[in-house]
């Protein structure tokens, strides 16, 4: 999905938010480098990164088929439901052996009883959707380097080393800096 900023709203147009933020500077080559050392694919031509989205394809196809298939049949239950309870409330209103107040009740009793099957139909509705998300979920990218490693993929092993490296390299980075500044308050 593509959309511009500026269609979300004209405080996103790109004059305002460099005003807000200042001039637009593109991904520079530094901060290409750091996500290839983390081992995560930097752009479209990473032959497992492709595999990867050509793999993961078909699971985000059915979800979506299903989610879709979901969300049109809550929307003829709601139809459906809206009907029931008008023809119900019709009924009451034209019978003619009925009393204003015993009306009255058995309207409060219409709603009170529709409300009631409306929140039932909405949990189905929500156990439904987190029953196909659960069915639907897609393994993560450092799985699917796993599992190409283990089936001897020596490009997706070095990807899992840089991986694992990068939270040390981190980590390094954070020491250094948390004793420079040390080192400055001390006035060393």
């Amino acid at each position: 999905m593509f959309v511009k900023a500026s269609d979300l709203g004209r405080e996103f147009s790109k004059a305002k938010l460099e005003r807000r933020l200042g001039e637009y500077r593109a991904q520079d080559e530094k901060a290409q480098r750091v996500a290839e050392q983390a081992g995560y694919p930097v752009g479209k031509n990473d032959p497992l990164w492709t595999a990867y989205r050509q793999g993961m394809e078909p699971l985000r196809a059915r979800r979506a088929q299903l989610l879709k298939a979901l969300a049109e049949k809550r929307k003829a239950e709601i139809g459906a439901q809206k009907v029931a309870y008008g023809k119900s409330k019709l009924a009451v209103f034209f019978d003619r052996s009925l009393s204003r107040e015993q009306k009255a009740e058995i309207a409060k009793d219409l709603a009170v009883t529709r409300m009631r099957i409306s929140r039932e139909a909405y949990a189905r509705n929500r156990e439904e959707r987190t029953r196909i998300v659960n069915e639907t979920t897609r393994k993560s990218w450092p799985d699917f380097l796993r599992e190409q490693a283990r089936s001897g993929n020596r490009e997706a092993t070095k990807k899992l080393q840089r991986m694992a490296a990068a939270p040390a390299r981190k980590q390094r980075g954070e020491t250094a800096r948390r004793k420079a500044a040390h080192d400055l308050d001390r006035g060393r």
